[in-house]
């Protein structure tokens, strides 16, 4: 772990006195990420409770750019690889980033904004060119264990207080899909003046396939082994093992598993 302290630039840190001894997650940051899960119903491993140590400062898989305006404490596993070409830029106080065992990701930007904000990228997963945007306070994204994002112009926009996005494990996401926790921009009622659309958390289950350019509106929750159909614009609640296309996205098919091979055997058994 090393800690950056407001003004922080590029590859300039602050480094604890005891970075020379392995460190590893602080319980009070263990507990409100998997209270965060527990309280969402989402369902995905992050691997915060990994034997093997997290290592203090920057492992020799990371490469990005690293710049602060605030101040985060960064944790990376000795086996993730975050390449040059991505980059984590720090706005804000108290963020905390979780790049957890064998994570790789390619050509990603972390904007991390606000207050109080958690990122973690669970074991394994592989992301490549994703954005995330992180604004307001106690907003988190969360991405489990050998999740898989591909292709470009892929964003996940966590904005609003108090919102989250979680994606569960072995989910795979396709070129171009941008999921959000609010619109943007407000809508309000003219006669009450009251917030017609106001942000809200976003849960994608275990082993979804969001297809090419979908979109997740705020508030969507996805039943796990699901497939979103390319271009598709989902919105509220859509159930576990089944298809969704269409703009609004609508229940097509029912009782389906799906495998990233042409082989049943490549369906997870949990899913069968």
């Amino acid at each position: 772990m090393f800690h950056l302290n407001p003004h922080q630039h590029s590859n300039s840190v602050e480094t604890p006195a005891d970075a020379a001894s392995p460190s590893v997650l602080p319980p009070a940051l263990i507990e409100r990420v998997t209270g965060l899960v527990s309280a969402m119903q989402g369902d995905c491993e992050l691997g915060l409770a990994d034997a093997a140590p997290v290592v203090p400062g920057r492992g020799a898989g990371i490469e990005c750019a690293i710049s602060s305006d605030g101040d985060a404490a960064l944790y990376f596993h000795e086996s993730a690889v975050i390449n040059s070409k991505s980059a984590i830029v720090i706005k804000g106080s108290a963020h905390r980033v979780i790049v957890a065992a064998k994570a790789q990701l390619e050509g990603c930007t972390f904007d991390i904004g606000g207050e109080s904000a958690v990122v973690v990228i669970g074991p394994g997963a592989k992301l490549r060119n994703l954005r995330l945007s992180l604004r307001g306070r106690n907003t988190a994204i969360l991405i489990g264990a050998q999740s898989t994002w591909v292709g470009n112009g892929n964003q996940v926009m966590c904005e609003g207080d108090d919102t989250q996005v979680i994606i569960g494990d072995d989910s795979m996401m396709a070129h171009g899909v941008i999921i959000r926790t609010s619109d943007g921009h407000s809508i309000f009622d003219r006669s009450s003046q009251r917030q017609l659309n106001v942000p809200a958390s976003v849960v994608i289950g275990p082993h979804v396939w969001l297809a090419n350019s979908v979109r997740i509106n705020k508030g969507t929750r996805i039943g796990a082994g699901t497939v979103v159909g390319q271009c598709s614009v989902a919105s509220g609640r859509l159930d576990a093992q089944c298809v969704y296309a269409g703009v609004p996205a609508r229940k097509v098919r029912e009782g389906i598993v799906w495998s990233r091979s042409a082989a049943y055997d490549g369906v997870p058994k949990r899913f069968r």
